[in-house]
């Protein structure tokens, strides 16, 4: 199912101001479905880029695990606290493109464990990195 069919029950503009860090690294959760998938973006800065003009890697496993944590969250009503990452570094996401967009979608939905596999691309849509999240689920 594509996801402008899903409803949205994310709140954008509460995350923004509950995550200083995300908004000041230009990270943009943008979409949290009931079915527990999400999306989000990043809006690529020369700040962004290593010496080689490709995005570092660091801002693309921040955009990742900011996505999918806190679609996590959202989708389960809970805190949600990263325990554990792999995220494969599959091609440069070059400078040149103006945003990385992020999918993640649950594995596990569990009451103390959350599961994400998680797919950046660019503005190509080429798929630049992907990988696994797990986070441990707390109450609010």
């Amino acid at each position: 199912m594509a996801s402008c069919n899903k409803k949205n029950i994310l709140d954008a503009q509460a995350i923004a101001e509950k995550d200083p860090f995300s908004t000041r690294n230009n990270i943009r959760v943008t979409a949290a479905y009931a079915d527990g998938s999400g999306e989000g973006e990043l809006t690529i800065t020369p700040e962004c880029l290593n010496p080689r003009g490709a995005v570092h890697g660091g801002c693309l496993a921040t955009l990742a695990n900011a996505v999918s944590g806190w679609v996590a969250g959202a989708v389960q009503h809970c805190n949600s606290a990263t325990a554990s990452y792999t995220l494969n570094f599959l091609r440069p996401a070059m400078g040149t493109s103006r945003k990385i967009r992020c999918r993640a979608a649950p594995v596990k939905l569990g009451r103390t464990l959350c599961v994400y596999h998680v797919v950046l691309l660019d503005d190509a849509d080429t798929v630049v990195a992907s990988g696994d999240f797990t986070y441990f689920m707390s109450a609010l």
